[in-house]
């Protein structure tokens, strides 16, 4: 994205989703996002050469956010902010394994026993077959699906 009306006008129009989950860091008052891409009314210099805003309690959404995505990121060589990569999924993540037999299906489904009730979510057709077996004295127990 380049420093210029047109960017910082979709800035402000995008500064109403959310801020990008991977930024990390905090403002460290550097003042260089109040110049894009010209120097805010707000911004004021205090001795020590750190910047502040005067309109800081009221600033408008584009300002609270930025950087908020990495793409808009123009001042990455003095902000504090930062945007760490985040892993991506595998896809074999994202599926399941293959299951053969349907009786290994079934022992999967098995809920934990919760207060001496057990629940197998097998379909009905692999019921056949399935036995609960309590201790006495126990209110947990054992369940094995088909």
């Amino acid at each position: 994205m380049k420093n210029t009306i047109l960017a910082k006008a979709k800035r402000m129009f995008t500064s109403v989703l959310p801020v990008s989950k991977d930024r990390r860091g905090a403002c460290i008052d550097c003042g260089e996002c109040c110049k894009l891409p010209t120097k805010c009314p707000f911004l004021r210099y205090k001795a020590d050469g750190s910047s502040y805003c005067r309109a800081y309690r009221f600033r408008p959404l584009n300002c609270r956010k930025y950087p908020r995505t990495k793409l808009e990121f123009l001042t990455a060589d003095t902000c504090g902010f930062r945007f760490e990569d985040q892993p991506k999924p595998s896809v074999s993540n994202l599926n399941p394994p293959i299951v053969n037999s349907q009786s290994s299906i079934a022992n999967k489904l098995v809920i934990p026993a919760k207060a001496g009730i057990h629940q197998c979510l097998a379909p009905p057709s692999l019921w056949a077959g399935f036995s609960v077996s309590f201790s006495p004295g126990s209110a947990v127990g054992s369940a094995t699906c088909p």
